[in-house]
């Protein structure tokens, strides 16, 4: 069984020090701040907004590896997979942990100024 990301964020999902899911998330927070809330709209209901839609992001990314189910050759590495998106939807929505929050150099995710 791989890792998945469990121990160490994945080389691949890497930009410098920054994973692709907190890059993910960022533009999540920027949609939220800049499409859907009105100006003046403070900074927390945006967060509640960004997040609603970074977990609809983590969900179909979920149904994406559950509906692939081994089709390209790994099945548990699929059901892992899935697994962590559905963590990480769950924690975006209620602040359940982190699936990376079992890493050594976990660090919590931070909305962009």
């Amino acid at each position: 069984m791989s890792d998945n990301g469990t121990t160490q964020a994945p080389a691949r999902y890497l930009v410098g020090a920054r994973e692709a899911v907190d890059m993910m998330r960022d533009m999540a927070f920027t949609t939220a701040k800049e499409a859907l809330c009105p100006p003046g709209t403070p900074d927390g209901h945006i967060r509640v907004v960004a997040d609603k839609l970074f977990a609809h992001a983590c969900d179909t990314h979920a149904l994406k590896y559950a509906v692939r189910g081994g089709r390209k050759g790994d099945p548990e590495g699929d059901i892992e997979k899935m697994a962590w998106w559905r963590a990480m939807a769950e924690h975006a929505r209620t602040g359940s942990p982190d699936p990376r929050s079992r890493r050594a150099d976990y660090k919590p995710y931070v909305y962009p100024d």
